[in-house]
């Protein structure tokens, strides 16, 4: 939730995804849409994904910024099933 102008943590805001507050300071696309820089690249990975399209290193940039989401206090269970088919493109050799 965004703070007022002026106020302790103002350009705060919660991301809409794992609903971790993300810090003032961060702007662009991902501020834009309320959501963690985090969420907002594991957005992109997962439209990849979900046609079958991973490029390069994308399953393991995937695994890493989950484990950041998590790592940072966000609720990284939304990215679970991107999490699956990062570990399973892995598994498969369609990852590095």
């Amino acid at each position: 939730m965004k703070t007022a102008r002026g106020s302790p943590g103002a350009g705060s805001y919660r991301c809409m995804c794992c609903l971790r507050a993300s810090p003032a300071g961060v702007y662009g696309a991902a501020a834009l849409l309320s959501m963690c820089p985090e969420c907002y690249e594991l957005t992109s990975i997962e439209e990849l994904a979900s046609g079958g399209r991973w490029l390069g290193g994308a399953p393991s940039e995937a695994l890493a910024k989950i484990a950041a989401v998590e790592r940072l206090g966000g609720d990284a269970s939304v990215w679970s099933e991107l999490k699956t088919k990062a570990e399973r493109a892995i598994a498969e050799g369609s990852g590095a």
